[in-house]
């Protein structure tokens, strides 16, 4: 069996380099172009991880990457099983090859192809822009209201509290909202145009709260100056330059531990939070997938991120038809349940009373009311154990 290519690293001081400058070496230009041309899809740059993990399956495989079949997908898989990496290095190398299969065969990947056979080796572990590695999102790791008002309120620096702004209310993938221009916001309308290199389309979006800190912070805007193809969101030192991904996941990841959260706070969280949230409100699918961009199938499968107490009450409200009690109505019940108790309270009070009072009346005046009865049943009891009889009384029939 084939080992899985390595590259020698070597250092320069204490800096590790090597691999991520990999050369093509002897792969063929049409090669070079299939990997060029797949790095531009996933919208990175040519340090990139995919640029390494497209090289070594170029050489592992030895054969043209427009001729991959499903044995050579086994022959992966084999390979990467069997070598001394890591697995969370497995599972980088894996996740590129899928998205390069379903990129390069997107007519054909789904048929000809069977990629589940490259499962994760950890499949509760993914990986976020800042090259940490986490368990995958539960609803107890979204954020809530409140939550996000922290983040804002401890943020002072005035770019980044309208960037949080924005994620949450557009619920933007993070390259989205980076790339965006003055160009591609009209305060007027409220709207924002977003364009995702990963599903290569544009759309608008309506947005309302964070439309102030947006009008704030053109208003305040460091570099003076400014036309319409400027980044609404540059970098510190160069305008004509966007805040990088990793500096924008450090710098929220560490706002999340001033807010003392408790939460691993990355600015995809952002989005998943406000998608679950629009899947929970059932909107309609073309709203869903154009606020969204992509499709409410989708959406269902990668961002509901649904607690036990909401699929117990979707199925009360869909399934059993049950409609489920609000706290407030519950309480209201209890009042009114309390209320009821205690008229039953005074109504055994009454009849107490009024009880005793026919009884003193009938004890004074027995013989005219009262008639004495032949022997009971429970007089034959007492008869039997010995017991003294005790009298039993009848209203007499005064007719």
């Amino acid at each position: 069996m084939e080992n899985w290519p390595r590259f020698k690293r070597k250092k320069e001081g204490k800096k590790v380099v090597g691999e991520t400058n990999i050369q093509f070496g002897n792969i063929k230009k049409v090669e070079q172009k299939i990997i060029f041309d797949f790095m531009d899809y996933c919208g990175k740059d040519s340090r990139s991880n995919e640029k390494l993990v497209m090289v070594q399956t170029a050489i592992f495989l030895g054969k043209s990457l427009s001729r991959i079949t499903q044995k050579d997908i086994e022959k992966i898989r084999d390979a990467l099983r069997n070598s001394e990496l890591k697995n969370n290095s497995k599972n980088d190398i894996t996740a590129v090859i899928k998205r390069f299969i379903k990129w390069k065969y997107k007519k054909n990947w789904f048929t000809d192809f069977d990629l589940k056979i490259l499962k994760a080796e950890n499949p509760n572990i993914i990986k976020n822009k800042a090259g940490e590695y986490q368990a995958k999102i539960t609803s107890d790791m979204l954020l809530t209201d409140e939550e996000v008002t922290r983040l804002l309120n401890i943020t002072t620096n005035l770019k980044y509290k309208t960037i949080i702004a924005v994620l949450y209310e557009s619920a933007g993938r993070p390259e989205e909202l980076l790339k965006l221009r003055w160009r591609d916001i009209n305060f007027d309308e409220g709207t924002l145009s977003l364009f995702s290199a990963k599903t290569k389309r544009s759309r608008k979006i309506h947005i309302y709260n964070s439309l102030s800190h947006l009008k704030r912070w053109k208003k305040e805007f460091p570099f003076g100056d400014f036309n319409s193809d400027d980044y609404v969101f540059p970098n510190a030192k160069d305008k004509n330059k966007k805040i990088d991904e990793v500096v924008l996941s450090i710098t929220i990841k560490n706002l999340g531990k001033k807010a003392e959260l408790n939460k691993n706070i990355y600015p995809y969280l952002f989005r998943h939070t406000r998608l679950t949230q629009l899947i929970k409100k059932n909107l309609t699918d073309s709203a869903y997938e154009n606020f969204a961009g992509h499709s409410k199938a989708m959406g269902n499968k990668t961002y509901s991120h649904l607690s036990a107490d909401d699929f117990k009450q979707e199925m009360y409200e869909k399934v059993f038809e049950i409609e489920d009690i609000k706290p407030t109505e519950t309480q209201k019940l209890k009042n009114q349940i309390n209320e009821q108790g205690k008229d039953i309270e005074g109504l055994k009070e009454m009849v107490l009373e009024l009880a005793g009072r026919h009884i003193k009346l009938a004890t004074k005046h027995k013989e005219s009311y009262f008639e004495e009865t032949p022997m009971s049943k429970m007089n034959k009891v007492l008869k039997a154990k010995g017991w003294p009889e005790e009298p039993v009384w009848k209203f007499k029939n005064k007719n």
